[in-house]
């Protein structure tokens, strides 16, 4: 049987795979490509670069995408699990025109017309609708980070108790 763990790696790979040529780019107008992270953004990628608190290390995790399971839940032995997954995303956007909150209104689209288009990951786990979406509302405190999340509902079949000992 598979496990909500192997849910949010197949999504891991799913996002990257969906994300590949996704249209973003730096100020300058250099293509980039997004972080797929599990659980959080990692606090350190190497051993000379630290995420937290830096200029420069921002500019290593964005755009990222976090994939981290919320719950999962059974209602009975013979039912299906549940497990909703929380997708976050991040980009930096020096624009000032509203460009950021479009890329990851974008991204977010892109992600859902792939999950509407093919709506099983990890040959396992189905969508099971409805979809939701957020995007962060203060953009002028974050600006020029822009945040948004997505929650994503899957079921699967799951062990059941047959009886014996």
């Amino acid at each position: 049987m598979s496990t909500a763990l192997d849910l949010m790696d197949g999504l891991v790979e799913r996002l990257k795979d969906i994300l590949e040529d996704f249209p973003i780019k730096l100020a300058d107008s250099t293509p980039i490509k997004f972080n797929i992270y599990r659980h959080k953004v990692p606090e350190q990628l190497n051993n000379r670069v630290k995420i937290k608190g830096s200029k420069e290390t921002q500019e290593d995790v964005f755009p990222f995408c976090v994939v981290k399971i919320d719950t999962f839940s059974k209602e009975e032995n013979v039912s299906n699990q549940e497990t909703a997954v929380n997708v976050f995303i991040g980009v930096k956007n020096d624009g000032y025109e509203g460009q950021g909150y479009d890329d990851v209104l974008s991204c977010m689209q892109h992600i859902w017309n792939d999950l509407n288009k093919n709506p099983v990951v990890a040959s396992f786990f189905k969508i099971k609708y409805e979809l939701d979406c957020a995007l962060n509302e203060d953009d002028a405190e974050t600006h020029p980070y822009y945040y948004g999340i997505m929650r994503l509902r899957f079921e699967s079949p799951s062990m059941q108790f047959v009886g014996g000992d």
